[in-house]
């Protein structure tokens, strides 16, 4: 069977777990002989976990309406579930789909950073301190570089990233507070359900000073995402 025959809506149902039994099987059969096509489940896979991980333990709050009636919570989660499917639809297109090579990741700013007006959230969901150098060199290297173009970088963080923009656990730490001190239009953003996350488990983190943790990752990704900013996973 061709993998042609497979739609967007088939591929999604499917790792939903809502794809008829019959599909379900043929295209499995598909995956095992299309590696395109497999690749693409996975990737939507990912995306999902991602999706469910930055939404655990998410409360929006409960809100009122005109004429003082409370709001119920499902409601608030229309909002949210709008930005989903933004988000989803950034996968769909590629932009999120997969983390962007280190030898790469200069190059992939500079592809995007014109249309994006000099704007680029660097994501990063990872202890992994060669990455982070990385992202901390090409970070100052766009902040100089793009200078006089009013450039704004931001690295987000969230899953084991967080410990990267924590005071007491960054191997960077001198480094981050140097970059901070001379650049105003450089910004850290932490996950909220990660620090919510940590907290819960008794961990009290301390952030560089001016990190920003009143968002999700993914909120914070999809609202950039509206004001169009370049986004990249690192």
């Amino acid at each position: 069977m061709k993998s042609e025959r497979f739609t967007d809506f088939d591929l999604h149902a499917f790792v939903d777990g809502e794809l008829a039994a019959d599909r379900k099987q043929a295209l499995l059969q598909a995956m095992e002989c299309d590696a395109a096509l497999a690749s693409r489940v996975c990737e939507l896979q990912r995306a999902k976990h991602w999706m469910k991980s930055a939404f655990d333990e998410a409360e929006p709050p409960v809100g009122r309406e005109g004429n003082g009636a409370v709001r119920p919570r499902w409601v608030s989660r229309c909002g949210m579930a709008a930005s989903v499917l933004l988000l989803l639809a950034a996968f769909a297109a590629g932009w999120l789909a997969r983390p962007v090579p280190l030898p790469d990741l200069y190059s992939a700013v500079i592809d995007n950073i014109e249309t994006s007006g000099y704007r680029v959230v660097l994501h990063i969901d990872e202890a992994d301190p060669r990455k982070f150098e990385q992202v901390l060199r090409q970070t100052e290297r766009l902040l100089t570089e793009y200078r006089d173009k009013g450039v704004q970088v931001e690295i987000l963080a969230n899953s084991a990233g967080l410990d990267l923009l924590r005071v007491d656990t960054s191997p960077y730490a001198q480094r981050i507070a140097n970059i901070l001190s001379r650049h105003q239009n450089f910004r850290l953003v932490a996950c909220s359900n990660a620090v919510s996350r940590l907290r819960a488990a008794g961990v009290t983190p301390v952030f560089f000073e001016g990190t920003r943790t009143g968002e999700s990752a993914v909120e914070h990704a999809v609202r950039r995402l509206r004001e169009g900013w370049s986004y990249i996973k690192v």
